[in-house]
């Protein structure tokens, strides 16, 4: 998968807690299935005197045969990073 645009925003809310939410669109192109154009949500949540945030990605991938529903469990350390995507094979819509 090679992205060729992204466009995207954060949000951070600090008090005790500090949360976060991201909508963005992603356009790319897949060896596999070719172009595509994607919408996802992600948000957060952690403690203020803690650095790390888990938090979830939930998302929609329109290639021009099929459409993906998508999850991804995430891990923000510090500044960095980690997630785990998820594809469930009965959200996956094919021939539309």
């Amino acid at each position: 998968m090679y992205p060729i645009c992204f466009i995207g925003l954060s949000v951070l809310c600090a008090n005790d807690f500090v949360s976060y939410y991201s909508p963005s669109i992603q356009i790319g192109y897949s060896s596999n299935q070719g172009y595509f154009i994607s919408g996802q949500i992600s948000f957060g949540i952690g403690y203020k005197d803690i650095p790390i945030l888990p938090g979830a990605t939930f998302g929609i991938r329109r290639y021009r045969n099929m459409t993906m529903i998508y999850t991804d469990a995430q891990l923000v350390v510090l500044f960095m990073g980690l997630g785990k995507g998820l594809s469930n094979p009965e959200l996956v819509i094919v021939g539309q």
